[in-house]
C-alpha cells in the first residue's frame, strides 16, 4: 500500500476510467475490468476526479526537505498536510520526530484517505476536500505537494475570498492556519512566484516571512509525479502578531530573459535573480504552443549546488525555538464544553462542543462542526443555547 501513488499524470489516467458505455483502449481491458468490481461507482468516480491532482512528490525532495525542517529548528509539534495522499510525507518524517509530533492529513480521494489511515494509524486522517474542511485548530508546521491546478477557489475564509488557483489556495489557507512562528514546507508550481498576478504573494507575504526557496530543473518531478512542471520548494515562517516583515524580497517579478530577434522578455520571480545560487539550473526560453516560455533547465556542467543544506539563519532559528519553549507542542487547541441540548434533542445528545478562536463547534461523528445561530425563525440554534455550558476539559486533538 505505500507504494501507491494515485492515477495521476500517466497512461493509468487516460486508460482505466473511461465514459459509461466506452470500451477500454488495447491491452488495459483486464485491468479496468478488475478495477471496476472492486470499487463502488462512487468510490471510481472519486479516483477518476483525483487524476487532474495525483503528483506525487519524489522521495529525495521529501527528505531534503525534512532536513531543512530540522536545520530549522523544529523539533516536535502539530503537523498539517492538506492533501496528504497516501501519505509520503508521513512515512519520510525523521525518527527523532515521532514520539513527539502529532500528525492531521487531508485527502479529498476516498480510497486515498483509507490507505492512509491504514498506513499510519497514529494520525488523524481526514477524508474531506481541503478548500472545504473547516480548520479550527492551528499548526506548528504545515508540510506539503499542494495538487498543481489552475481551478479557481472561492470560499468563506480569507484565502477563498481572493479566487487563487488551487495550488496558491491551499498555500495561503495553510499559512493562515499556522500558529504565530510555525514554519511551511511547499512543492509547488513555479507560478506561485513567478505568475504576473501578485495578489497571492501579496496575501501571504502579509502573514509570513520567505526563509528561502530553491528552484528545481525541469524534469525533476517527473519519475513520480509524469510532469515536466518546473517546480518550487518554499519555507515560510509565519509571523508574530507585533513582528514587522523580513527576510529576502520575494512578491515581485524581475527580468530574467531579455528580449531578442522578436521574442518577448521572460521575467521570474526578483528572489532566484537576487538567489542564482539557489537555482538548480539554468534560465532558459522554450517553446510551447503559447509562444516562447521560461524553463529551467539541468546544466550537465555545473555541479548542482545544496542550498537545502545550508544552516538556516540564526534570527529565525532562534525565534522558532524560542516559540516552541513558551508553548509546548501538545498545548491544547481549543476548549471542549458539554451544552444542555433542546428539549427535542435529549434522546439523542451529541457529543461536547469546541470553542475555538470564539468560533463555537459541535463534534458530530469525531468531527468538528460550524454552529449556526439562528437568526428570527431561521434555522439553527437560538442564542441562548450556545452561551450556556461548562468547560469539559482541554481538547487535545
Amino acid at each position: 500500500m505505500s507504494k501507491f501513488t494515485g492515477f495521476g499524470a500517466s497512461a493509468l489516467a487516460n486508460a482505466l476510467f473511461g465514459r459509461a458505455g466506452e470500451i477500454f483502449p488495447a491491452g488495459w481491458e483486464v485491468l479496468g475490468g478488475r478495477l471496476e468490481e472492486l470499487l463502488s461507482r462512487e468510490d471510481l468516480a472519486s479516483l477518476a476526479r483525483s487524476t487532474q491532482y495525483a503528483h506525487y512528490t519524489p522521495e529525495f525532495i521529501i527528505r531534503a526537505m525534512w532536513r531543512a525542517i530540522l536545520r530549522l529548528g523544529f523539533s516536535g509539534g502539530s503537523v498539517l498536510e492538506p492533501g496528504c495522499g497516501s501519505g509520503l510525507f508521513f512515512a519520510l518524517m525523521p525518527e527523532s520526530l515521532a514520539g513527539t509530533t502529532s500528525l492531521t492529513g487531508i485527502e479529498a480521494d476516498v480510497s486515498t484517505a483509507r490507505i492512509a489511515r491504514l498506513l499510519y494509524p497514529g494520525a488523524f486522517i481526514r477524508h474531506e476536500d481541503f478548500t472545504k474542511a473547516r480548520l479550527p485548530e492551528t499548526y506548528d508546521l504545515v508540510i506539503s505537494n499542494p495538487p498543481f491546478s489552475d481551478r479557481t477557489v472561492r470560499a468563506d475564509n480569507p484565502a477563498g475570498r481572493l479566487s487563487l488557483s488551487l495550488h496558491d489556495y491551499f498555500i495561503a489557507r495553510s499559512i493562515e492556519r499556522l500558529k504565530e512562528g510555525g514554519l511551511a514546507a511547499f512543492v509547488t508550481s513555479r507560478w506561485t512566484l513567478d505568475k504576473a498576478d501578485p495578489k497571492a504573494r501579496d496575501h501571504i507575504a502579509s502573514m509570513a516571512n520567505l526563509i528561502g526557496a530553491i528552484r528545481l530543473p525541469q524534469g525533476a518531478m517527473n519519475a513520480a509525479a509524469g510532469t515536466d512542471v518546473v517546480a518550487d520548494i518554499l519555507f515560510l515562517r509565519k509571523r508574530f502578531f507585533d513582528e514587522p516583515p523580513a527576510g529576502p524580497l520575494w512578491n515581485s517579478l524581475e527580468e530574467a530573459l531579455p528580449a531578442g530577434e522578436g521574442e518577448p522578455a521572460l521575467s521570474i520571480s526578483r528572489y532566484f535573480l537576487d538567489h542564482p545560487d539557489m537555482v538548480l539550473g539554468r534560465h532558459a526560453r522554450t517553446s510551447s504552443p503559447f509562444g516562447p516560455v521560461y524553463a529551467c533547465l539541468k546544466d550537465p556542467q555545473t555541479a548542482p549546488p545544496r542550498p537545502v543544506s545550508r544552516p538556516p539563519s540564526a534570527g529565525c532559528r532562534k525565534a522558532f525555538i524560542s516559540r516552541l519553549g513558551k508553548q509546548s507542542p501538545s498545548s491544547p487547541a481549543a476548549r471542549m464544553f458539554t451544552s444542555a441540548p433542546p428539549p427535542k434533542a435529549r434522546r439523542s445528545r451529541k457529543a461536547g462542543y469546541i470553542l475555538d478562536h470564539n468560533e463555537l463547534f459541535q463534534i458530530i461523528g469525531g468531527r468538528p462542526t460550524p454552529i449556526v445561530v439562528r437568526k428570527g425563525k431561521a434555522p439553527g440554534q437560538a442564542r441562548r443555547q450556545t452561551r450556556r455550558g461548562r468547560p469539559l476539559a482541554h481538547s487535545k486533538r
